[in-house]
């Protein structure tokens, strides 16, 4: 009897390691991640944290999209107009942003690359919500795994893998309309798949049992060797571009657009960023 127990525990010890997903824990990635697009072209991925309608993004997915408000105005900075999200049944909600962060909270979203939609509509009970847990939950080594719409394909996709480094990123910011500054910013490159197109995701902390999972990170950059070359070619495409007559322009054109798909697409480290700083947004009362 005790050697049955001893292979038991062994093989549910390699299970919970494994990239093996339960039913249960797919049915809820299905209910809870979506596809973000503007008008009718995918953008990103999210997820609803609420069944009312929060739903989390990263920044940089729907920063091209806001729209500024012109001045002297007493709403806000920023807002949002024709972006939606997709569920896993095909459905489409129209999505603002929160009104804290489209204005005074704007620059805690930008710096630390996380945002909130809210629906304009109650979501079908269908929706399920992820829980959150916390940075400090997660260490190197510790299983995870994503889930979004990579290449801004309309089914959801799921990978798992590791923890490979949890680090602080120190990087320099350039803020709308203010200075750069330079921001700390708590960062993970994980073994898991991640493509463009994955960015807004959840990353979730396998826990013992499907009800112990947590999202711990927000899926949000990925490392590729061809980045520091990648730029030296940006800057000389830039360079370039402008010396042509427009005529001429064509062929620098095509040159830029093969750089944009290089940079988008190469092979590389995928990388979240802290759960933490959306959580202080929650706790704070601004939604």
């Amino acid at each position: 009897m005790n050697k049955f127990l001893l292979v038991l525990v062994f093989f549910w010890t390699i299970l919970l390691n494994s990239q093996y997903l339960e039913p249960r824990r797919v049915a809820k990635l299905k209910a809870s991640v979506v596809r973000v697009m503007y008008k009718n072209i995918p953008i990103g991925s999210g997820f609803f944290i609420s069944k009312d309608g929060f739903v989390v993004t990263c920044n940089h997915v729907i920063k091209p999209f806001l729209k500024r408000v012109p001045k002297p105005s007493n709403l806000n900075l920023y807002f949002l107009d024709n972006v939606f999200i997709q569920l896993s049944s095909g459905e489409k909600l129209e999505v603002g942003g929160l009104e804290y962060l489209l204005d005074k909270g704007y620059e805690d979203s930008f710096k630390n690359d996380y945002f909130i939609l809210k629906t304009k509509e109650l979501p079908p009970n269908s929706v399920e919500a992820l829980k959150l847990g916390s940075w400090s939950d997660v260490k190197e080594g510790d299983v995870v795994y994503a889930s979004g719409h990579p290449f801004g394909i309309e089914h959801n996709s799921m990978s798992t893998g590791i923890i490979s480094s949890k680090f602080a990123d120190k990087r320099w910011y350039k803020l709308p309309l203010k200075d750069t500054i330079r921001h700390r910013r708590e960062s993970a490159f994980i073994d898991v798949t991640i493509n463009r197109g994955n960015s807004g995701g959840p990353l979730i902390k396998k826990g013992r049992k499907p009800k112990h999972d947590r999202v711990i990170g927000i899926v949000s950059f990925m490392a590729t060797p061809l980045s520091p070359e990648l730029k030296q070619l940006k800057v000389l495409y830039q360079s370039e571009s402008k010396k042509l007559p427009k005529n001429q322009v064509s062929n620098i054109k095509t040159i830029g657009l093969i750089l944009k798909e290089l940079e988008n697409n190469s092979f590389g480290i995928g990388g979240a960023i802290s759960i933490d700083y959306l959580s202080a947004i929650l706790k704070s009362g601004n939604l």
